[in-house]
């Protein structure tokens, strides 16, 4: 029989802010217990199996509010967003997420942009700079940063507030020798959105492959694929990417239907979550790979699947050194 996990919130402390009040000069929402929007997200949470949290749960970041799930290496983020906009594998993509697409708060007090009201969930990584020492850092941080710049500009994506401490890693294998991919984190529409060919032409795709696939991660790997996968510097990000596609592929087989999400197969993939917590495991999936106009199923190996909660401040023992893939 399996475990069960209980939840529990915690707080982000290793960011620059403190994170209690909502910075009125780039928001005057409270997504979580405002007026306008405390019934939308809490029927948002209770539909994803997650708790309701309390007023000290609630980490205030510029433009969203932030749940920081100790318990199951998650973060969960919420206010405006367009996800499919941040479709990009040089960026962290969520386990999976729900929008109400009938309340669309404006993004920031200078800005008209709206977008649907968000609930998102994604797996805990590792920060970059926890990786490596100080004398290390001063000749690798840097480089890492301008190239993760030049990869967002060049496949189409705004690279403002590309910093360092915005920025993890995710471990892939290859014949034996583990590398780090850098990934940016905490990416929003108002700094990283794609520009608009690009945005019409993820729109294309995603729409073509929406026909073929029931289950929306099979949607979202193969237009990743499509849209980057000729660029090789993208190689590794996409191997990034799934390392934690089979919880995406139980989180969307649960939230087919947004409106009758499946209550128990969530709270399988929290426990499976909760599990992963600085503990390795592998994993095995199917994908289908386009092949001159055909689906093709095959399987993917992960040898390495593991969630951490690098925002408490704690290392985890596991944290090595690891050959940067770039």
């Amino acid at each position: 029989m399996s475990l069960e996990y209980k939840f529990k919130y915690g707080w982000c402390h290793t960011d620059s802010k403190e994170g209690y009040e909502i910075e009125k000069l780039a928001r005057n929402n409270d997504y979580v217990f405002g007026a306008k929007y405390e019934d939308s997200v809490g029927s948002m949470l209770e539909a994803l199996g997650l708790p309701i949290p309390g007023k000290f749960d609630v980490y205030r970041g510029t433009y969203h509010d932030i749940l920081f799930l100790d318990s199951h290496g998650l973060v969960v983020k919420i206010g405006p967003a367009d996800m499919e906009d941040l479709l990009n594998p040089l960026i962290l993509q969520p386990i999976g997420w729900l929008q109400d697409n009938s309340i669309k708060p404006i993004f920031h007090v200078a800005e008209e942009a709206a977008y649907p009201l968000t609930v998102a969930v994604y797996p805990g990584i590792e920060i970059l700079k926890h990786v490596y020492d100080e004398e290390t850092e001063k000749f690798v941080i840097g480089f890492i940063v301008n190239s993760m710049r030049a990869g967002m500009a060049q496949s189409g994506q705004f690279n403002e507030d590309v910093r360092k401490h915005n920025l993890g890693i995710v471990r892939i294998e290859d014949k034996g020798e583990e590398r780090a991919v850098p990934i940016m984190l905490d990416v929003d529409n108002m700094h990283n959105s794609s520009e608009p060919h690009i945005r019409r032409y993820r729109i294309e795709i995603m729409d073509k492959y929406s026909k073929e696939f029931n289950n929306k991660a099979d949607v979202l790997g193969n237009s990743l694929v499509k849209m980057f996968g000729m660029f090789d510097l993208m190689k590794d990000n996409l191997r990034a990417f799934e390392v934690h596609q089979s919880l995406r592929r139980t989180f969307w087989e649960a939230c087919n239907n947004p409106e009758n999400t499946d209550k128990s197969m969530l709270k399988g993939l929290w426990n499976n979550c909760a599990g992963l917590v600085d503990n390795h495991t592998s994993a095995q999936f199917p994908v289908w790979k386009e092949k001159d106009g055909k689906f093709i199923k095959s399987e993917v190996y992960v040898p390495n699947m593991v969630l951490h909660t690098p925002w408490t401040g704690a290392h985890p023992k596991k944290n090595k050194k690891a050959t940067l893939g770039l």
